[in-house]
């Protein structure tokens, strides 16, 4: 005899109980034994993840990480999963991580990290872990160097003239606005150069 428990059965330990019947239909009693058998609960498995980039650049939210996971009782909708991510400096983290919601066309998790002004560059890990209805969990799967964070170009957002003519030996300002979602525009560095109509770009004037 098999005995298959379905998706749906209770967990924890069953009894048996065996009667025997011989050819003359003489019958035994039922033999009972206790706790004989324990029904367990199959964990949840990670199977894999996707990511829509593999750089992002800092308060950029274009990464979306997706997951896919499985498991023998449970819908994958009704998973908790579990993400992580460490820097190239410093411990597991989950801050700047959307919080997770299930995607029905793709039958995936999904969550969108948008790295902070002030977070650290280069190359990030990940890890993850499923949790199912009945409290169990796969094992942290990692992976490491998955995507990097890029510091944000700074760009020029207008300059302006004191005049737009000058006579020789004489001055003229030029002033400059800059823009950078990471730092203040007084901590940057400013290059001008200029061009006649001949000749190449300088900044003997300046």
């Amino acid at each position: 005899l098999n005995f298959t428990p379905s998706a749906s059965a209770t967990l924890g330990k069953y009894d048996i109980r065996i009667k025997i019947t011989d050819t003359d239909d003489a019958t035994s009693g039922w033999y009972q034994y206790n706790d004989t058998i324990e029904v367990l609960n199959n964990l949840p498995v990670f199977k894999n993840y996707t990511l829509s980039t593999n750089t992002t650049s800092r308060l950029s939210s274009n990464l979306v990480i997706n997951i896919k996971s499985s498991d023998i009782e449970d819908s994958n909708s009704s998973f908790s999963v579990k993400v992580e991510y460490r820097a190239p400096s410093g411990s597991w983290s989950t801050s700047g991580l959307s919080s997770l919601s299930y995607n029905t066309t793709t039958d995936r998790w999904q969550t969108t990290f948008t790295p902070a002004s002030s977070s650290v560059l280069g190359t990030y890990d990940i890890r993850i872990r499923v949790n199912d209805t009945d409290g169990d969990s796969s094992r942290w799967s990692r992976y490491d160097d998955v995507f990097t964070v890029t510091n944000n170009d700074p760009t020029l957002s207008n300059y302006a003239l004191s005049s737009s003519s000058v006579m020789r030996t004489d001055s003229i300002v030029i002033g400059v606005n800059s823009a950078d979602s990471e730092d203040d525009e007084s901590s940057h560095t400013v290059l001008v150069q200029y061009r006649a109509t001949t000749g190449g770009w300088q900044k003997g004037y300046l």
